[in-house]
């Protein structure tokens, strides 16, 4: 949601983001780029072999989705952005942009 006290012709009129644009956001982070996520963990793996990262649980909060689908995708989004946060700090680059698009965002 934009600030309505700032100057932009948007935070004037009260816009916000849909609901359905988030979830978007978070389906295209939770399936959409296995293949980026599963090499950036090999990397950590090799980087720091006692990682557990690949045993961790990703339990996301019940009223935080309806359906079991939905339960998956949001877990699997928790999961991209611990492992993009945990990349970061030991290559200190990011995954995105030049990591995943070396592996054709995919």
């Amino acid at each position: 949601m934009y600030d309505d006290r700032q100057d932009e012709p948007l935070a004037k009129g009260g816009a916000a983001l849909a609901p359905s644009t988030l979830w978007r956001w978070l389906s295209w982070l939770g399936n959409g780029l296995p293949n980026t996520f599963r090499a950036a963990r090999q990397l950590i793996s090799q980087k720091e072999p006692g990682s557990v990262l690949h045993r961790e649980g990703w339990a996301v909060a019940p009223h935080r989705y309806r359906s079991d689908a939905r339960r998956q995708v949001l877990e699997r989004a928790l999961e991209a952005i611990v492992v993009e946060e945990v990349f970061q700090r030991l290559f200190g680059k990011a995954i995105f942009p030049n990591f995943a698009t070396a592996h054709g965002w995919s």
